[in-house]
C-alpha cells in the first residue's frame, strides 16, 4: 500500500511508527489524519455572523447612549470581534499544525498512535483486549475509528478510507467481538 505524503522529512511514515512496534512486527496500514481544508464559504459565514451579532449589540447598547460613550463601545466592539476572529483562526491554525505530526498505524495485533507534537505520545492499543472497535463514517468514506469506549478512548480521526482500516482493524480480533 502506497505510504501518504512525507511527515517533517520523513519519507516513510513507518519509520515514526518502528519504536513502538515489537523487533519483527509489521505494518498492515499506516496513515495520518485527513487535512480538513477550509472552506471560504466557512470563514465567510463566521466572519459575517461575528459582525451581525456585533452590530445588534451595538444597535441595542448605543440607542440612548451619547455621542463619546458610543465611540467608545463601538471601538470595545471592534476590537471584540477581530480577537474573537484571530482566535479562531490561531486554533484553526494549531489544530492544522498538530494533524501534519500525527501519525496512525495497525499491525496484525496493535494498533499505534503517534503524536509529534511538542508534549506528544505514542499510545499502544492491543486489538485483542480492546472491548469494542467502532467507526464513524463520514462523507466520502472519511471517518474515525475509536478503539474502546467512553471518553478518552484512543481513536484514528478523521481516516481517508476509514471502511477499510476498520475492516483490517476489526481482523485481528477473535471472533464474536464488536
Amino acid at each position: 500500500m502506497k505510504l501518504p505524503a512525507p511527515v517533517d522529512g520523513i519519507s516513510d511514515l513507518s519509520e515514526i511508527l518502528a519504536p513502538a512496534m515489537k523487533p519483527g512486527e509489521a505494518l498492515v496500514w499506516c496513515g495520518q489524519p485527513h487535512r480538513l481544508r477550509a472552506r471560504l464559504h466557512t470563514h465567510v459565514a463566521v466572519i459575517m455572523g461575528g459582525l451581525g451579532l456585533g452590530g445588534f449589540t451595538a444597535a441595542r447598547l448605543l440607542g440612548d447612549a451619547e455621542l463619546p460613550a458610543r465611540s467608545a463601545l463601538l471601538a470595545t466592539l471592534a476590537f471584540m470581534i477581530a480577537g474573537m476572529v484571530l482566535a479562531a483562526l490561531v486554533f484553526r491554525a494549531l489544530l492544522a499544525w498538530r494533524r501534519r505530526r500525527t501519525v496512525y498505524g495497525l499491525t496484525p495485533d496493535a494498533a499505534i498512535i503517534a503524536s509529534g507534537s511538542p508534549f506528544g505520545r505514542t499510545v499502544l492499543v492491543d486489538l485483542r483486549g480492546v472491548p469494542t472497535i467502532d467507526l464513524a463514517l463520514g462523507p466520502h468514506d472519511l471517518g474515525t475509528i475509536t478503539f474502546g469506549r467512553g471518553e478518552g478512548a484512543p481513536a484514528f480521526h478523521d481516516v481517508r478510507h476509514a471502511r477499510h482500516v476498520f475492516d483490517l482493524a476489526r481482523s485481528g480480533r477473535p471472533e464474536g467481538t464488536p
